[in-house]
């Protein structure tokens, strides 16, 4: 056991002094990441929702920002819609919240409650985000709209 230890010591010290890695051009690979989720096919439109949101789960359990990333690009077709359907907004705007997006989230959850008051999900979204960035009275708001909203 001691001689674990001693080894361990060893290796802890060595790399506090190592140097960076320095690449010598823009085209040196200093690493290759593994794949980040096994290769699916791509999910039909009704199902990219579900998609995008079991993406954003992924990358809340693994700390990959990637994965949320995927999942915006997954939605992108309705980035700019106004008009999109309620859950693939709900699902670009929690993709956006866990990237710490909040402002873009927010602004997105409050147009489709805007046009659907009955967004349940949107609200509840809506009270966290106000919440977290320490806007109260707006999250009280978001709170009473969500109980007006049969939740």
């Amino acid at each position: 056991m001691k001689r674990l230890l001693v080894i361990l010591g060893l290796l802890a010290h060595s790399a506090a002094f190592a140097q960076p890695l320095q690449p010598q051009s823009d085209d040196e690979v200093i690493e290759r990441l593994p794949p980040i989720a096994a290769r699916r096919a791509p999910p039909a439109p009704q199902e990219l929702p579900e998609r995008a949101r079991e993406l954003v789960q992924h990358a809340r359990r693994t700390g990959d920002p990637r994965l949320a990333g995927q999942a915006l690009a997954l939605l992108k077709p309705w980035r700019s819609d106004d008009r999109a359907a309620a859950p693939i907004v709900i699902a670009m705007a929690e993709a956006e919240q866990h990237l710490h997006d909040f402002d873009a989230a927010r602004r997105r959850l409050q147009a489709l409650v805007a046009r659907d008051p009955a967004q349940a999900q949107a609200w509840l979204m809506l009270a966290t985000l106000h919440r977290v960035q320490g806007r109260y009275a707006e999250s009280d708001t978001a709170c009473r709209a969500l109980e007006a909203a049969g939740a």
